[in-house]
Protein backbone atom coordinates (compact mmCIF):
# COMPACT_ATOMS: atom_id res chain seq x y z
CA UNK A 1 0.00 0.00 0.00
CA UNK A 2 1.48 3.37 -1.04
CA UNK A 3 -0.50 5.52 1.39
CA UNK A 4 -1.23 5.62 5.11
CA UNK A 5 -4.31 7.07 6.75
CA UNK A 6 -3.56 9.16 9.85
CA UNK A 7 -6.59 9.89 12.04
CA UNK A 8 -6.96 12.90 14.32
CA UNK A 9 -6.16 10.65 17.30
CA UNK A 10 -2.88 9.35 15.90
CA UNK A 11 0.38 10.99 17.06
CA UNK A 12 2.77 11.98 14.28
CA UNK A 13 6.38 10.86 14.51
CA UNK A 14 8.72 13.73 13.62
CA UNK A 15 12.13 12.39 12.62
CA UNK A 16 13.75 15.55 11.25
CA UNK A 17 13.33 19.32 11.26
CA UNK A 18 14.20 22.07 8.81
CA UNK A 19 15.39 25.12 10.74
CA UNK A 20 16.30 28.63 9.60
CA UNK A 21 18.44 30.89 11.81
CA UNK A 22 19.05 34.40 10.51
CA UNK A 23 20.11 37.76 11.90
CA UNK A 24 22.78 40.37 12.37
CA UNK A 25 26.38 39.67 11.26
CA UNK A 26 28.55 38.41 14.11
CA UNK A 27 25.61 37.66 16.41
CA UNK A 28 26.70 34.01 16.76
CA UNK A 29 24.43 32.14 14.35
CA UNK A 30 27.06 29.57 13.37
CA UNK A 31 28.18 29.03 16.97
CA UNK A 32 24.57 28.51 18.06
CA UNK A 33 24.00 26.00 15.27
CA UNK A 34 26.94 23.95 16.56
CA UNK A 35 24.96 23.34 19.78
CA UNK A 36 22.61 21.04 17.84
CA UNK A 37 22.91 17.24 17.91
CA UNK A 38 25.99 15.74 16.15
CA UNK A 39 26.36 18.63 13.68
CA UNK A 40 28.41 18.87 10.50
CA UNK A 41 28.73 22.24 8.76
CA UNK A 42 29.02 22.95 5.04
CA UNK A 43 31.15 26.09 5.12
CA UNK A 44 30.10 28.13 2.08
CA UNK A 45 30.64 31.47 3.85
CA UNK A 46 34.16 30.83 5.21
CA UNK A 47 32.89 31.76 8.68
CA UNK A 48 34.04 28.64 10.50
CA UNK A 49 37.13 30.35 11.91
CA UNK A 50 34.94 32.89 13.74
CA UNK A 51 32.67 30.36 15.44
CA UNK A 52 32.86 29.35 19.08
CA UNK A 53 32.88 25.64 19.96
CA UNK A 54 33.22 24.60 16.34
CA UNK A 55 32.55 21.00 15.34
CA UNK A 56 33.17 18.98 12.17
CA UNK A 57 32.95 21.05 8.98
CA UNK A 58 33.46 20.66 5.24
CA UNK A 59 35.25 23.33 3.21
CA UNK A 60 33.40 23.83 -0.09
CA UNK A 61 35.22 25.09 -3.20
CA UNK A 62 32.46 24.54 -5.77
CA UNK A 63 28.89 23.26 -5.83
CA UNK A 64 29.97 19.87 -7.13
CA UNK A 65 31.84 19.34 -3.84
CA UNK A 66 28.60 19.51 -1.86
CA UNK A 67 26.84 17.05 -4.16
CA UNK A 68 29.81 14.67 -4.07
CA UNK A 69 29.93 14.83 -0.26
CA UNK A 70 26.26 13.82 0.07
CA UNK A 71 26.96 10.73 -2.06
CA UNK A 72 30.24 9.81 -0.37
CA UNK A 73 31.19 7.16 2.18
CA UNK A 74 32.54 9.98 4.35
CA UNK A 75 29.02 11.32 4.69
CA UNK A 76 27.76 7.93 5.89
CA UNK A 77 30.63 7.41 8.31
CA UNK A 78 30.06 10.73 10.09
CA UNK A 79 26.60 9.63 11.32
CA UNK A 80 25.33 13.18 10.94
CA UNK A 81 22.26 14.13 12.94
CA UNK A 82 22.27 17.81 11.96
CA UNK A 83 23.59 19.26 8.70
CA UNK A 84 24.30 23.01 8.82
CA UNK A 85 24.30 25.17 5.67
CA UNK A 86 26.34 28.33 6.26
CA UNK A 87 25.08 30.51 4.70
CA UNK A 88 22.11 29.79 2.45
CA UNK A 89 22.55 33.10 0.62
CA UNK A 90 26.23 32.52 -0.18
CA UNK A 91 25.52 28.96 -1.29
CA UNK A 92 22.95 30.28 -3.77
CA UNK A 93 24.80 33.36 -5.02
CA UNK A 94 28.39 32.09 -5.19
CA UNK A 95 28.05 28.35 -5.72
CA UNK A 96 24.75 27.26 -7.25
CA UNK A 97 24.63 30.34 -9.52
CA UNK A 98 28.13 29.59 -10.86
CA UNK A 99 27.12 25.97 -11.39
CA UNK A 100 24.03 27.05 -13.38
CA UNK A 101 26.08 29.33 -15.65
CA UNK A 102 28.78 26.69 -16.15
CA UNK A 103 26.21 24.08 -17.19
CA UNK A 104 24.31 26.35 -19.58
CA UNK A 105 25.58 29.73 -20.92
CA UNK A 106 21.94 30.76 -21.49
CA UNK A 107 21.61 31.02 -17.71
CA UNK A 108 23.89 34.07 -17.80
CA UNK A 109 23.54 37.60 -19.10
CA UNK A 110 26.39 39.52 -20.72
CA UNK A 111 27.86 40.75 -17.44
CA UNK A 112 28.07 37.29 -15.93
CA UNK A 113 24.90 37.71 -13.87
CA UNK A 114 22.07 35.20 -13.89
CA UNK A 115 19.48 35.61 -16.62
CA UNK A 116 15.77 35.10 -15.99
CA UNK A 117 16.22 31.50 -17.15
CA UNK A 118 19.20 31.22 -14.80
CA UNK A 119 17.16 32.27 -11.77
CA UNK A 120 14.66 29.57 -12.65
CA UNK A 121 17.44 26.99 -12.88
CA UNK A 122 18.90 28.14 -9.53
CA UNK A 123 15.52 27.77 -7.83
CA UNK A 124 15.06 24.28 -9.27
CA UNK A 125 18.51 23.10 -8.15
CA UNK A 126 17.96 24.50 -4.66
CA UNK A 127 14.58 22.78 -4.46
CA UNK A 128 16.15 19.46 -5.49
CA UNK A 129 18.87 19.96 -2.86
CA UNK A 130 16.32 20.64 -0.10
CA UNK A 131 14.27 17.59 -1.10
CA UNK A 132 17.40 15.44 -1.06
CA UNK A 133 18.24 16.62 2.47
CA UNK A 134 14.69 15.94 3.66
CA UNK A 135 14.92 12.38 2.36
CA UNK A 136 17.98 11.73 4.56
CA UNK A 137 15.91 11.88 7.80
CA UNK A 138 18.30 14.28 9.49
CA UNK A 139 17.85 17.76 10.91
CA UNK A 140 18.96 20.62 8.65
CA UNK A 141 19.82 24.15 9.79
CA UNK A 142 20.04 26.90 7.19
CA UNK A 143 21.97 29.94 8.42
CA UNK A 144 21.21 33.24 6.68
CA UNK A 145 22.02 36.91 6.99
CA UNK A 146 19.08 39.24 7.46
CA UNK A 147 17.77 41.93 5.16
CA UNK A 148 14.99 44.50 5.46
CA UNK A 149 12.17 44.35 2.95
CA UNK A 150 9.09 46.46 2.41
CA UNK A 151 5.95 44.93 3.93
CA UNK A 152 3.08 47.32 3.29
CA UNK A 153 3.97 50.52 5.14
CA UNK A 154 6.53 48.75 7.34
CA UNK A 155 10.05 47.42 6.98
CA UNK A 156 10.51 43.81 8.06
CA UNK A 157 13.61 41.63 8.58
CA UNK A 158 13.72 38.32 6.72
CA UNK A 159 16.39 35.79 5.68
CA UNK A 160 18.51 37.13 2.81
CA UNK A 161 18.14 34.71 -0.09
CA UNK A 162 18.10 34.93 -3.86
CA UNK A 163 14.88 34.94 -5.91
CA UNK A 164 12.31 32.22 -5.46
CA UNK A 165 14.58 30.17 -3.19
CA UNK A 166 13.30 32.16 -0.22
CA UNK A 167 9.73 30.97 -0.73
CA UNK A 168 10.90 27.36 -1.22
CA UNK A 169 12.71 27.39 2.12
CA UNK A 170 9.91 29.17 4.03
CA UNK A 171 7.39 26.60 2.84
CA UNK A 172 9.28 23.62 4.27
CA UNK A 173 10.83 25.26 7.36
CA UNK A 174 9.55 24.05 10.76
CA UNK A 175 11.40 26.70 12.79
CA UNK A 176 12.47 30.18 11.69
CA UNK A 177 14.33 32.23 14.31
CA UNK A 178 15.62 35.81 14.18
CA UNK A 179 18.79 36.52 16.21
CA UNK A 180 19.69 40.00 17.42
CA UNK A 181 21.28 41.87 20.30
CA UNK A 182 18.78 43.31 22.80
CA UNK A 183 20.11 45.43 25.67
CA UNK A 184 23.49 43.72 25.44
CA UNK A 185 22.02 40.20 25.38
CA UNK A 186 21.83 37.82 22.43
CA UNK A 187 18.28 36.66 21.74
CA UNK A 188 16.50 34.44 19.26
CA UNK A 189 12.81 34.97 18.47
CA UNK A 190 10.84 32.35 16.56
CA UNK A 191 7.63 34.37 16.73
CA UNK A 192 6.52 36.22 13.58
CA UNK A 193 6.19 39.91 14.45
CA UNK A 194 5.61 43.22 12.70
CA UNK A 195 9.38 43.68 12.39
CA UNK A 196 10.64 40.21 11.45
CA UNK A 197 9.70 36.85 9.90
CA UNK A 198 9.35 33.82 12.18
CA UNK A 199 7.88 30.34 12.52
CA UNK A 200 7.22 29.01 16.01
CA UNK A 201 5.58 25.58 16.14
CA UNK A 202 6.60 24.99 19.77
CA UNK A 203 5.35 28.43 20.87
CA UNK A 204 8.65 29.60 22.37
CA UNK A 205 8.70 33.06 23.91
CA UNK A 206 11.54 35.46 23.11
CA UNK A 207 14.57 33.41 24.17
CA UNK A 208 17.87 34.64 25.54
CA UNK A 209 20.84 32.70 24.17
CA UNK A 210 23.17 31.70 27.05
CA UNK A 211 26.80 32.77 27.06
CA UNK A 212 29.03 30.16 25.46
CA UNK A 213 30.65 29.46 28.86
CA UNK A 214 27.31 28.58 30.47
CA UNK A 215 26.61 24.90 31.10
CA UNK A 216 23.26 24.97 29.27
CA UNK A 217 24.83 26.42 26.11
CA UNK A 218 26.44 23.17 24.95
CA UNK A 219 23.18 21.54 23.76
CA UNK A 220 21.04 24.68 23.59
CA UNK A 221 19.89 24.46 19.95
CA UNK A 222 19.50 20.70 20.19
CA UNK A 223 17.16 21.15 23.17
CA UNK A 224 15.02 23.72 21.34
CA UNK A 225 14.73 21.44 18.34
CA UNK A 226 13.77 18.45 20.49
CA UNK A 227 11.03 20.48 22.20
CA UNK A 228 9.71 21.40 18.77
CA UNK A 229 9.66 17.76 17.68
CA UNK A 230 7.83 16.80 20.87
CA UNK A 231 5.27 19.56 20.34
CA UNK A 232 4.67 18.48 16.75
CA UNK A 233 4.48 14.78 17.60
CA UNK A 234 2.29 14.65 20.67
CA UNK A 235 -1.29 15.72 21.16
CA UNK A 236 -1.61 18.18 24.03
CA UNK A 237 -3.90 17.34 26.96
CA UNK A 238 -6.30 20.00 25.72
CA UNK A 239 -6.36 18.49 22.22
CA UNK A 240 -7.03 15.03 23.68
CA UNK A 241 -9.91 16.40 25.76
CA UNK A 242 -11.39 18.17 22.74
CA UNK A 243 -11.12 15.04 20.59
CA UNK A 244 -12.74 12.95 23.32
CA UNK A 245 -15.69 15.35 23.58
CA UNK A 246 -16.07 15.53 19.82
CA UNK A 247 -16.06 11.74 19.62
CA UNK A 248 -18.74 11.43 22.30
CA UNK A 249 -21.06 13.94 20.64
CA UNK A 250 -20.39 12.49 17.20
CA UNK A 251 -21.59 9.07 18.35
CA UNK A 252 -24.68 10.46 20.09
CA UNK A 253 -25.65 12.60 17.10
CA UNK A 254 -25.13 9.96 14.44
CA UNK A 255 -27.15 7.37 16.38
CA UNK A 256 -30.14 9.59 17.20
CA UNK A 257 -33.40 9.17 15.26
CA UNK A 258 -35.41 11.53 17.47
CA UNK A 259 -35.58 15.22 16.39
CA UNK A 260 -36.60 16.33 19.90
CA UNK A 261 -33.57 14.58 21.33
CA UNK A 262 -31.36 16.25 18.73
CA UNK A 263 -32.81 19.67 19.64
CA UNK A 264 -31.92 19.06 23.28
CA UNK A 265 -28.39 18.17 22.17
CA UNK A 266 -28.20 21.42 20.22
CA UNK A 267 -28.86 23.43 23.38
CA UNK A 268 -25.90 21.72 25.04
CA UNK A 269 -23.69 22.05 21.96
CA UNK A 270 -24.25 25.82 21.85
CA UNK A 271 -22.84 26.10 25.38
CA UNK A 272 -19.61 24.27 24.52
CA UNK A 273 -16.25 25.96 23.98
CA UNK A 274 -15.80 27.22 20.44
CA UNK A 275 -13.08 24.69 19.50
CA UNK A 276 -15.48 21.79 20.21
CA UNK A 277 -18.67 23.45 18.96
CA UNK A 278 -17.29 24.30 15.54
CA UNK A 279 -16.29 20.69 14.92
CA UNK A 280 -19.71 19.18 15.64
CA UNK A 281 -22.22 21.83 14.52
CA UNK A 282 -22.06 20.74 10.87
CA UNK A 283 -22.46 17.11 11.90
CA UNK A 284 -25.53 18.06 13.94
CA UNK A 285 -27.00 20.10 11.06
CA UNK A 286 -26.57 17.21 8.62
CA UNK A 287 -28.11 14.70 11.02
CA UNK A 288 -31.07 16.89 12.00
CA UNK A 289 -31.81 17.65 8.35
CA UNK A 290 -31.78 13.95 7.47
CA UNK A 291 -34.12 13.03 10.35
CA UNK A 292 -36.61 15.80 9.59
CA UNK A 293 -36.59 15.05 5.84
CA UNK A 294 -37.55 11.47 6.68
CA UNK A 295 -40.51 12.84 8.65
CA UNK A 296 -41.45 15.15 5.75
CA UNK A 297 -41.70 12.13 3.51
CA UNK A 298 -44.20 10.53 5.90
CA UNK A 299 -46.52 13.56 6.16
CA UNK A 300 -50.07 12.42 5.32
CA UNK A 301 -52.35 15.10 6.79
CA UNK A 302 -52.38 18.59 8.28
CA UNK A 303 -51.57 17.32 11.80
CA UNK A 304 -48.42 15.61 10.53
CA UNK A 305 -47.50 18.72 8.57
CA UNK A 306 -47.86 21.00 11.61
CA UNK A 307 -45.75 18.67 13.73
CA UNK A 308 -42.97 18.74 11.15
CA UNK A 309 -43.37 22.51 10.63
CA UNK A 310 -42.66 23.01 14.33
CA UNK A 311 -39.45 21.03 14.00
CA UNK A 312 -38.49 22.98 10.88
CA UNK A 313 -38.97 26.31 12.64
CA UNK A 314 -36.69 25.20 15.49
CA UNK A 315 -33.89 24.26 13.10
CA UNK A 316 -30.89 26.57 12.52
CA UNK A 317 -31.20 29.02 9.63
CA UNK A 318 -28.60 27.30 7.39
CA UNK A 319 -30.89 24.27 6.97
CA UNK A 320 -34.29 25.83 7.58
CA UNK A 321 -34.94 26.95 4.01
CA UNK A 322 -34.25 23.49 2.56
CA UNK A 323 -36.57 21.83 5.08
CA UNK A 324 -39.39 24.32 4.44
CA UNK A 325 -39.18 23.81 0.69
CA UNK A 326 -39.39 20.03 1.11
CA UNK A 327 -42.32 20.29 3.53
CA UNK A 328 -44.26 22.62 1.22
CA UNK A 329 -43.72 20.29 -1.73
CA UNK A 330 -45.04 17.34 0.30
CA UNK A 331 -48.05 19.38 1.51
CA UNK A 332 -49.01 20.28 -2.05
CA UNK A 333 -48.77 16.66 -3.12
CA UNK A 334 -51.09 15.67 -0.25
CA UNK A 335 -53.45 18.58 -0.93
CA UNK A 336 -52.85 20.04 2.54
CA UNK A 337 -53.81 23.71 2.88
CA UNK A 338 -51.66 26.35 4.62
CA UNK A 339 -53.40 29.23 6.41
CA UNK A 340 -51.36 32.43 6.33
CA UNK A 341 -53.30 34.03 9.18
CA UNK A 342 -52.67 31.21 11.66
CA UNK A 343 -49.38 30.25 10.01
CA UNK A 344 -50.32 26.61 10.19
CA UNK A 345 -51.65 23.78 8.03
CA UNK A 346 -55.42 23.17 8.18
CA UNK A 347 -57.97 20.73 6.85
CA UNK A 348 -59.48 21.72 3.50
CA UNK A 349 -63.00 21.81 4.92
CA UNK A 350 -62.07 24.45 7.49
CA UNK A 351 -61.45 27.02 4.76
CA UNK A 352 -64.61 29.01 3.98
CA UNK A 353 -65.36 30.35 0.55
CA UNK A 354 -64.87 33.86 1.89
CA UNK A 355 -61.40 32.97 3.30
CA UNK A 356 -60.54 31.19 0.09
CA UNK A 357 -61.42 34.28 -1.94
CA UNK A 358 -59.38 36.64 0.28
CA UNK A 359 -56.29 34.50 0.63
CA UNK A 360 -56.22 32.36 -2.50
CA UNK A 361 -55.80 28.64 -2.61
CA UNK A 362 -52.72 26.74 -1.37
CA UNK A 363 -50.63 29.65 -0.24
CA UNK A 364 -46.96 29.03 0.45
CA UNK A 365 -45.79 29.52 4.07
CA UNK A 366 -43.42 32.38 4.76
CA UNK A 367 -39.74 31.50 4.38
Amino acid sequence: MAFKIITENDPIQIEALCVVIYGEPGIGKTSLSFTSNTPVLLDFDRGLKRSVGRKTALSIEKWEDAIEFLKSEDFKSLNIETLIIDTAGTMLDNFIAAYCIKNDPKNSRGGGELSLQGYGALKNIFKQFVNELKSRSMDVIFIAHSEQVKDGDNLKFQPKMTGGSYSVLMEIADMVGYMENRAGKRTIDFNPTERHIGKNTAEFSLTEVPHYTAQEYGQFMGALMQKTKTKMSELSDQQKEVLQKVGQYRDSISQSEDPDELLLMLQVIRELEVVVRTQIEKLWNDRYKAVVLDLVGSVADYADANRVLELVQKSPLPIQKTLKQSLWKQAKEKNIQFDKDTKSFIEWEEVSAEQEFSRGQKQEPAA
